[in-house]
């Protein structure tokens, strides 16, 4: 061993359980609920994937520091209701989730109700829903990529995917017990065959028409769950989330522009919505 690899292997343990490397830039776990608010240490560079993952009893707040540059796999992954803040330049907190700072990248979800994810979006991370507590959750008409385990163990009913949607990772959905129908709008969607195991209760896989004995080919799991409607060809024209700050917003329409960088520039043109 070098001097530099005995350095890599200590672990430093702040009075709250709170582990960082030897030089306090990288912040890796937490052996221990801490009580109410937490700063992470100004010279951290590095918080690691699910460092303070399920502490959901007793931390209400942490205050993420200027010096932060990388952060892992949803490091709060199972934490609802967890208030965050964020000095970094590099990322952005906006209604309780957390983001890289020009939004295209979604790691973290800890809101205690149903989020307006930003509209230009175009990742939804690893775990950034781990443990999500509501039935209900609209995936932007931008996003592209669903990560591995991005909604394992969600409380999520029913989703439907824009056509924008290009890849869903390893287990994606994994463990999401209350999850009954999907809607999946993309005509050759690249799928994990395991992006809904151990979805028990779903029933209905709906998938565009002349794209069924594709979906079949590449979910053999669950070809007696796969069928098509004739929304998924068109039929949509936007998709109403509610009331935000007052007023009810829609986001523009998930497939009725068949050119999708037309569809992309007029989303992003689009000034109605809140952020």
């Amino acid at each position: 061993f070098t001097s530099d690899d005995l350095k890599a292997s200590v672990v430093v343990t702040d009075n709250y359980g709170v582990r960082y490397s030897w030089d306090l830039t990288k912040l890796f776990s937490i052996s221990s609920f801490i009580l109410g608010s937490y700063k992470i240490k100004s010279n951290v560079e590095t918080i690691c994937d699910k460092a303070f993952i399920n502490n959901t009893h007793f931390l209400r707040e942490i205050i993420i520091p200027p010096s932060v540059r990388i952060i892992g796999k949803n490091p709060f992954a199972g934490c609802i209701g967890l208030c965050l803040k964020c000095d970094s330049p590099y990322f952005v907190v906006k209604d309780n989730l957390l983001y890289n700072n020009d939004y295209s990248r979604l790691i973290s979800c800890t809101s205690s109700h149903v989020p307006l994810i930003y509209k230009r979006t175009r990742i939804i991370g690893s775990y950034s829903f781990y443990q999500y507590n509501f039935a209900d959750i609209m995936i932007p008409p931008l996003v592209e990529i669903i990560e591995s385990f991005s909604f394992m163990a969600a409380k999520i009913e029913k989703i439907l995917l824009p056509t924008s949607i290009r890849s869903i990772g390893y287990r994606a959905f994994y463990k999401c017990k209350k999850l009954t129908e999907v809607s999946i709008n993309s005509n050759k969607l690249e799928i994990n065959r395991t992006a809904f195991e151990e979805c028990r209760n779903l029933q209905y896989i709906f998938v565009p028409k002349k794209y069924l004995e594709y979906y079949k080919t590449i979910l053999p799991d669950f070809i007696n769950k796969l069928f098509w409607k004739e929304e998924c060809e068109g039929s949509f024209s936007g998709a109403i989330i509610g009331d935000v700050y007052g007023k009810t917003y829609m986001y523009p329409s998930f497939v009725l522009y068949e050119n999708y960088e037309d569809r992309k520039e007029r989303i992003e043109l689009s000034d109605d919505l809140p952020f």
